[in-house]
């Protein structure tokens, strides 16, 4: 089972290394854990404007529907944003199926995002996700 907390630390540590990014504050990251405590993964949370959330997520292994809900509550409920934002690189097929099956709808193309690879950018509005209840 995964999980989830608040370290920002372990999360930019952990998104820099696996997407090569070099993140810049300001940013909410969160590191996941399976079962064990081991960390396999981060997200954050950046680009916030009050109606959209942009979410960065590298994880070594499946991100489970808990933590998909957890990161909906955050950003749908705690931070109260219509939208959220994401992006992948377009040959990452499994993040492209996850993101689809999550409900995230393909808004488009952004050419040679990623060190001259295309990135796919998704968005999921509040009022379309089935991740969670209004609370």
């Amino acid at each position: 089972m995964l999980n989830a907390f608040r370290d920002d630390a372990k999360a930019k540590v952990w998104i820099d290394n696996a997407l090569g990014l070099n993140l810049a504050l300001p940013f909410c990251g969160y590191a996941i854990t399976d079962g064990s405590g081991r960390q396999v993964g981060a997200f954050v949370f950046n680009g916030y404007t009050g109606n959209d959330v942009e979410l960065t997520i590298a994880c070594d292994e499946r991100v489970t529907l808990r933590v998909a809900r957890f990161i909906a509550c955050l950003a749908f409920f705690d931070l109260g944003a219509r939208r959220l934002t994401g992006r992948t690189r377009a040959s990452n097929r499994k993040a492209i199926n996850a993101m689809l099956a999550l409900g995230f709808k393909i808004e488009g193309r952004i050419r040679e995002f990623f060190d001259g690879e295309d990135a796919i950018l998704f968005g999921l509005l509040a009022s379309e996700q089935k991740l969670v209840r209004n609370k």
